[in-house]
């Protein structure tokens, strides 16, 4: 009796040490013949779509945003790639967070953007004696949690020296590229994925490739993903990709204790809104209430409708070329800004 079940042991033994060897091997086959699906899958004109809610989607590497045609480099973010590690001595490393006007919109030349503008004029006239290195770091329709969550996630390892938050008077919005329709359209036929990808308890299982292939391919995984998504919108809002509360007053509160954590300088660039062809929006308390913010969190701000109305009511139809996104000329106007802004508050290296 006792040789039986040592017998029906070691079988029992070698059946399940026999099955996982197949799994083994079966995750192996996919993983190099890359046949599992991913969340790269899901994507919509150069954005990846994000299990990371407070991102929600972020830049496609080697990527190309549309209209004008503009190229992302393979580190994710447009312009000249830096490398992680920053220059010895009289280095400062800026890097600039923001949303579509950060990015670029419209610009399809990168040197058209107020970053790569700043770098040239810093380095131009000599600020303080030091090289100076600008990155940036905008995502179109990314708002203030967006951008301080990307610099958590993906800026911090580039350990820059300042750190500018462009922020915008309609950053308390949740609109964003998510909602567009053609997105939409991707996460609906990716529901399935979507579910198995971002449901936290299913999240450690979702690693295997093996399980991902078979979620997306046996029938009654698949209706499983699709029913518990549910109507998108409500799935988005219960996974944290819709946002409830004050988006700028969390987005600047994370923004100033990162600032406090790793030792950078924080600067808020409020952008101002355009009304019509040639006049600015009125001072709302819409701005009052970002600059009030940054004054009870200890951050130091610019104000850009201050010194647009200041010096350039002239010429204000120089500067934008829609309701928020500046011109080449725009952009060169905020690079002295900002440079200017540098100097008289002594903004250098760490």
């Amino acid at each position: 009796m006792r040789r039986k079940s040592k017998r029906i042991l070691k079988n029992g033994f070698l059946v399940i040490a026999s099955f996982l060897l197949v799994l083994l091997v079966l995750e192996a086959v996919i993983r190099g013949l890359d046949l599992a699906p991913k969340v790269e899958d899901i994507t919509y004109e150069g954005y990846i779509f994000s299990t990371n809610p407070k991102l929600r989607y972020v830049p496609r590497p080697n990527g190309q945003m549309a209209g004008p045609t503009i190229n992302i480099n393979k580190d994710g973010y447009r312009g000249k790639i830096c490398p992680v590690k920053k220059k010895s001595g009289d280095h400062v490393r800026i890097m600039s967070l923001g949303d579509s006007v950060t990015f670029g919109c419209g610009l399809a030349e990168d040197e058209a953007t107020y970053c790569s503008k700043l770098e040239t004029i810093l380095n131009k006239d000599n600020i303080f004696g030091k090289s100076w290195e600008v990155m940036n770091f905008g995502v179109s329709g990314y708002n203030t949690i967006n951008e301080v969550e990307y610099l958590k996630v993906k800026g911090l390892k580039y350990d820059p020296d300042i750190v500018i938050l462009q922020t915008c008077v309609n950053d308390n919005s949740n609109d964003s590229d998510l909602q567009s329709p053609k997105f939409i359209q991707a996460l609906q036929e990716n529901k399935t994925l979507l579910y198995y990808l971002v449901n936290p308890a299913l999240r450690s299982l979702s690693r295997s490739k093996l399980f991902l292939f078979c979620a997306v391919r046996i029938k009654a995984l698949q209706r499983h993903g699709e029913k518990n998504v549910g109507d998108l919108n409500i799935w988005l809002r219960n996974n944290g990709y819709i946002y409830d509360g004050d988006i700028i007053d969390i987005g600047l509160n994370e923004f100033s204790i990162a600032a406090q954590k790793n030792g950078f300088k924080p600067l808020v660039l409020i952008f101002p809104e355009f009304e019509g062809s040639d006049k600015f929006s009125d001072y709302t308390s819409d701005y009052d209430y970002i600059t009030d913010t940054c004054g009870r969190l200890g951050l130091q701000y610019i104000n850009l409708l201050d010194y647009f109305r200041k010096v350039h009511d002239h010429d204000a139809t120089k500067l934008h070329w829609c309701q928020w996104h500046p011109t080449a000329y725009g952009n060169q106007v905020i690079a002295e800004i900002i440079k200017d802004e540098i100097v008289k508050r002594g903004l250098q290296g760490k």
